[in-house]
């Protein structure tokens, strides 16, 4: 009887695992929400993420309507300096509109482009 022998499948290469985070300011401008900077550019090979943060005592929504770079779709930044991370990239590289909503209902439409 012959020993069977089992060909081993090569381990995928580990992923760069290092992250780095990138700051959006959500605020107003003449009572309007704004981001900073706008577009923002992400690169999906550096391991870019966004961190959302509020520089005023409101709170922000961020919300991808069509389609999202990221795993989720929805944000909820916290008032007075609380910040919120998008997670890593999971989408194609292209741009991504999303809402800025502030708690009063007012919405603007930045951009965020994903760059290889």
């Amino acid at each position: 009887m012959a020993k069977q022998v089992h060909a081993m499948k090569p381990r995928p290469a580990l992923q760069n695992m290092k992250t780095n985070r990138r700051g959006i300011d959500c605020h107003h401008q003449m009572g309007v929400p704004q981001v900073n900077p706008d577009p923002q550019y992400l690169s999906k090979a550096a391991g870019d993420q966004a961190e959302w943060a509020s520089s005023e005592k409101r709170h922000f929504t961020i919300e991808f309507k069509s389609k999202s770079p990221f795993g989720g779709c929805l944000f909820q930044v916290p008032a007075g300096g609380g910040t919120v991370t998008s997670g890593r990239i999971e989408g194609p590289t292209g741009t991504y509109k999303y809402s800025l909503t502030n708690d009063q209902g007012k919405v603007t439409d930045p951009e965020i482009i994903v760059t290889p």
